[in-house]
């Protein structure tokens, strides 16, 4: 996977050796998303005014799109997504096409603290709960090969030392620091701004001339995400995000190979 300077990200990791760089920041004239924005000029604070609708996310660039953003997810409470990135293999050897390489992919439902994902990352794949202040995992074959813990390929493993499961991880495990990682690392942040009574608005990465993302947010209320969408000579990554606030129900499992006591 090829890294910018201008703005490589790391989303992931996974267990052991597994490690997987998410770099959906990258200053490519030619690499845009699926989908390019609309080409609405930036907002003009001027026009602000007492009848103005919406939360004026669109007034802030950079660095005060991303607080605002995150710090809107760190109050919102549950939620539930679902994401995946591909890389983007390119050989050293410029004979040979570049090609897609390892998926990562997430389903996660919860808040931290309390919550229920499924990870893949390339072969490996790991179903973990949190619940009561214990992490439950079970894994694959290759999980458990990896690790080189027979038991997480036979049910769930119950522990207490919930660091040493989910470090690898962490990035999506925490929607508010996901979102955080998906919009840090571009050279220029900036936020659309909506038609009138427009319900979302677009976040967009890497500059309006040659975007290589967007993040739909809301434009009235708190700004929370709905849909993340990037591509560059890194790979394709596209998340979706709903149920925002709703209450999940999580429980410990019962299918346990290795009790917690």
């Amino acid at each position: 996977m090829t890294t910018s300077p201008g703005g490589a990200r790391r989303l992931a990791a996974a267990a052991g050796a597994l490690a997987l760089a998410l770099t959906l920041a990258s200053c490519a004239p030619d690499a845009g998303p699926e989908q390019d924005p609309p080409n609405t000029p930036l907002a003009d604070p001027d026009r602000w005014g007492p009848d103005s609708t919406g939360n004026g996310l669109w007034l802030q660039t950079g660095d005060g799109v991303i607080d605002e953003i995150v710090t809107a997810i760190r109050k919102a409470g549950p939620v539930q997504y679902t994401g995946a990135f591909t890389e983007m293999i390119t050989p050293e050897d410029a004979n040979i096409d570049p090609h897609q390489g390892r998926t990562l992919a997430v389903d996660y439902r919860g808040e931290r603290g309390a919550f229920a994902a499924a990870l893949t990352a390339g072969d490996v794949h790991l179903d973990l709960v949190m619940a009561e202040g214990r992490v439950y995992a079970r894994g694959n074959a290759a999980y458990a090969e990896r690790t080189g813990v027979p038991a997480f390929a036979k049910g769930y493993v119950c522990t207490t030392s919930a660091d040493a499961v989910l470090s690898g991880w962490e990035p999506l495990l925490d929607p508010a620091l996901l979102v955080e990682t998906l919009l840090s690392g571009s050279e220029e942040v900036a936020v659309m701004e909506p038609q009138a009574d427009a319900p979302t608005t677009k976040v967009v990465i890497g500059g309006s001339e040659a975007p290589i993302g967007t993040l739909t947010v809301a434009a009235t209320g708190a700004p929370l995400p709905s849909d993340f969408l990037a591509g560059d000579v890194s790979g394709d990554g596209r998340f979706a995000f709903s149920g925002w606030g709703q209450a999940v129900e999580i429980t410990a499992p019962t299918e346990l190979s290795q009790p917690c006591d």
